[in-house]
């Protein structure tokens, strides 16, 4: 026989075994309550799955998700459609509202095109082309590269801009100082000139350069248009294909109604334009209407001296051609790349 153990020694312990595993279920217990409580209070910052966002996305789309594929062509697209949606504000004509060279243009009527500028308000702001184009082919600096573009007797320029809601006309008056004019008809390099740039849809559109540009410049196929002026009777830029004077690069000045008159006094040559815009050539004029921003650029040629050589290519450095415009720096040519203009914001 076993001998026989006194109750309380066999009672005890198994209470006291019973007393630590419940106290630990109560430890457990309260740690696992103190982690929810966290939890609900932390903000959560955790986005979806690439697999929860395919399903939202499918839940949106009629198309089956063969179309849409999965995972890693959904993670794409929907990686473009975020780095889209973090692009600046866009307009109803699909361009970016606002650039940093910009100016307005305010209400303008009874402007008769003659190069002179006294039916024009006195108080109208100048606004300077001040921007020298340098490390082009071709191109000089005609020894303006300390020169204030303000005020220099060499070579300085400004304009002043309005339009006419009813005319459907942008007024634009370019003033130019200059102490030499020279005006030859057989190239872009050897004469001076006044170039305007126009882009109705405010785009941020741009087009390779074309093969055999400039003879194959298409306007209806250019995101900004063009227009052209010399101070003087002749081809503009010796280009055969136009007979006028502006010409629109790539189309018929004639099918527009753009003109340009200019006059010179002293030192001083006016160019006075009247200019019709594109939403797309020559089909699509642009509306011109209070809040509208219009894609624009305004640039000036000085050539100082004749050309040496015929159209003037190949020149000695401080025989080339210079030129200065307004708007945004100048990294490739602006009728090809209509974000690379400044604006004007019609006014009321």
């Amino acid at each position: 026989m076993l001998p026989k153990m006194p109750y309380a020694r066999i009672v005890r312990p198994r209470v006291a075994i019973a007393c630590v595993l419940f106290s630990a279920l109560v430890a457990v217990g309260l740690v696992l309550l103190t982690r929810a409580a966290v939890a609900q209070l932390a903000p959560t910052d955790t986005k979806p799955s690439v697999s929860d966002r395919i399903d939202a996305l499918e839940a949106k789309d009629d198309r089956p998700i063969q179309k849409l594929g999965r995972p890693e062509q959904v993670a794409l697209t929907l990686a473009a459609s975020e780095a889209e949606s973090r692009r600046p504000h866009e307009s109803q004509s699909g361009a970016s509202a606002g650039r940093d060279a910009s100016v307005p243009a305010p209400v303008l009527t009874g402007i008769q095109i003659d190069g002179d500028l006294s039916d024009w308000p006195a108080a109208m702001p100048r606004y300077a082309i001040g921007k020298l184009l340098t490390g082009v082919d071709q191109i000089g600096t005609g020894g303006l590269e300390d020169a204030d573009l303000s005020t220099s007797p060499d070579l300085s320029a400004s304009f002043s801009v309005g339009y006419d809601p009813k005319k459907e006309l942008i007024y634009l008056a370019v003033i130019v100082r200059d102490d030499e004019i020279i005006v030859e008809n057989n190239s872009w390099l050897d004469t001076d000139a006044c170039e305007v740039y126009v882009d109705g849809l405010h785009s941020d559109a741009q087009i390779p350069l074309p093969d055999g540009w400039p003879e194959s410049a298409d306007a209806s196929q250019l995101p900004v248009q063009q227009y052209i002026a010399t101070p003087g009777p002749g081809q503009v830029y010796g280009f055969k294909k136009y007979d006028t004077n502006p010409i629109l690069m790539g189309g018929d000045l004639k099918k527009t109604k753009t003109r340009m008159a200019f006059q010179r006094k002293h030192d001083v040559t006016t160019y006075e334009w009247a200019i019709q815009v594109f939403d797309h050539y020559p089909d699509v004029p642009t509306v011109l209407s209070p809040g509208k921003r219009i894609g624009f650029d305004v640039a000036v040629a000085d050539k100082d001296t004749p050309a040496v050589a015929p159209g003037a290519f190949n020149e000695p450095e401080e025989a080339r051609l210079a030129w200065i415009y307004w708007g945004p720096q100048w990294h490739f040519l602006k009728v090809l790349d209509a974000g690379n203009l400044g604006e004007l914001v019609l006014g009321k």
